[in-house]
């Protein structure tokens, strides 16, 4: 069973494998995104180490239909900002 967290309020994640679309409970933030895949890393082409294989993905905070993906252990963060709430949040105040 993968054990991870979520990208957007670091809640931890215990239910195995995220399904494409499947949100997280807590906050409702997409958990089978790029920022939450083992394979992300923001200093290579494509921020993916399994570019070769993967599709190119260009929001790496949406979900995504990647075949590669494979639940970090913890998430990632773009930009500083871990969830649209907290983007928003520093944006209006």
């Amino acid at each position: 069973m993968a054990d991870g967290a979520c990208p957007g309020c670091s809640a931890p994640w215990t239910k195995g494998k995220p399904e494409f679309r499947t949100t997280c409970p807590a906050c409702g933030a997409w958990m089978h995104v790029c920022i939450n895949c083992r394979h992300y890393d923001p200093h290579i082409h494509h921020e993916c180490r399994a570019a070769a294989t993967a599709e190119y993905v260009a929001d790496k905070e949406k979900f995504n239909y990647c075949e590669e993906f494979v639940l970090a252990a913890r998430p990632a963060t773009k930009g500083g900002s871990t969830s649209r709430a907290d983007a928003e949040k520093k944006l209006f105040g």
